[in-house]
Parts: structure tokens; sequence; C-alpha cells
């Protein structure tokens, strides 16, 4: 059961990874939903996720000596929930741009 729930860990975690870079680094995401987002901030947001949900897993309650690291699986869910905060700001709406100076020719 420890060597199911350590696989399936990794391959999420890993998907999550290649979404983060691929968003970061072409500025594409796939469209879940119809609103639109900033890629690349959200791309950083889905790594600094990855990674803290890495530290917190494998530093935490599937690593067999997790009583000597008591506030590393700590410091993990505190970066997993930095990524999401910053995954939620990149998909806020943006504002509107100012109305343009030119004028219509009468």
């Amino acid at each position: 059961m420890f060597t199911a729930l350590m696989g399936i860990g990794v391959v999420c975690l890993a998907g999550m990874a290649v979404l983060g870079v691929v968003a970061l680094v072409t500025g594409r995401t796939l469209r879940f939903t119809g609103v639109e987002e900033r890629t690349r901030l959200w791309g950083a947001g889905v790594l600094l996720s990855a990674f803290g949900l890495t530290a917190f897993l494998f530093l935490g309650p599937l690593n067999s000596t997790h009583h000597l690291h008591r506030d590393l699986p700590l410091i993990g869910m505190g970066l997993n929930l930095a990524g999401l905060a910053l995954q939620s700001y990149a998909r806020r709406a943006r504002p509107l741009p100012p109305p343009s100076a030119r004028t219509t020719p009468s």
C-alpha cells in the first residue's frame, strides 16, 4: 500500500510540475474553464504548489523518519498554500485598459 501511495504521489506531482513548466516556458495552458489567466504567473504558482506538496508528502507522512523533521512538512504545506494563492491571483480579472486618447474625426 505504501508503494502504491508513493507511486500515485510521484505521478501526480510530476504532472503538476510538467504543467507548470509548460506554462512558464511557452505561455500556454490547457483551457479547463473559460477564464483567462496570466499563464506565466499561473505556471509559477503550479510549480510552487508542486514543490510544497512534494516537501509535505515525502518529508512528512510518506517518510519513515518523519519524527526527525517535524517542521519541514509544515513549511511544505505553507509553500503549497502560497502556490494556490498565486494561482488564484493569476486567474483574477485584469483591470480594463484606460480609454484611448484618440479623438474621432468629425
